[in-house]
């Protein structure tokens, strides 16, 4: 039952993922993908939250795989943001994006991902 929820947690993360991402990218360009950047942020920020609750033993570790590893695990993306760094690098117009992007959104994630840990560990 377990790999049941993940694949479908999964599948919703990737859904969701697909609609922000479309969503963002068709009302601002910005130079790089902002819409993956939105997505790979607020989904560091939820895992951050899930992890600092499963802290606290207000999560179970049921809920922590179907949310971590199901949910945010398809809902964000390393691979489509290493593509467009990857693209923005090779342009020599636009390289400072790449470094930009990935760089960004490696110290974004961190960032947002422990303050949402530290936050929701004193919820409870």
């Amino acid at each position: 039952m377990t790999l049941a929820l993940l694949a479908a947690a999964g599948g919703l993360g990737a859904i969701l993922r697909f609609i922000i991402d479309r969503t963002v990218t068709a009302r601002k360009y910005s130079g790089f993908g902002l819409g993956t950047f939105v997505v790979n942020m607020s989904g560091a920020l939820a895992l951050g939250t899930v992890l600092g609750l499963a802290s606290t033993a207000t999560l179970t570790t049921t809920s922590v795989d179907i949310l971590g590893t199901g949910f945010l695990g398809g809902f964000t993306t390393f691979s489509t943001l290493t593509y467009e760094s990857f693209f923005l690098l090779s342009d020599e117009h636009r390289w400072h994006f790449g470094l930009l992007n990935y760089f960004g959104s490696l110290m974004g994630g961190l960032t947002l991902y422990f303050l949402a840990f530290e936050a929701s560990r004193h919820l409870t």
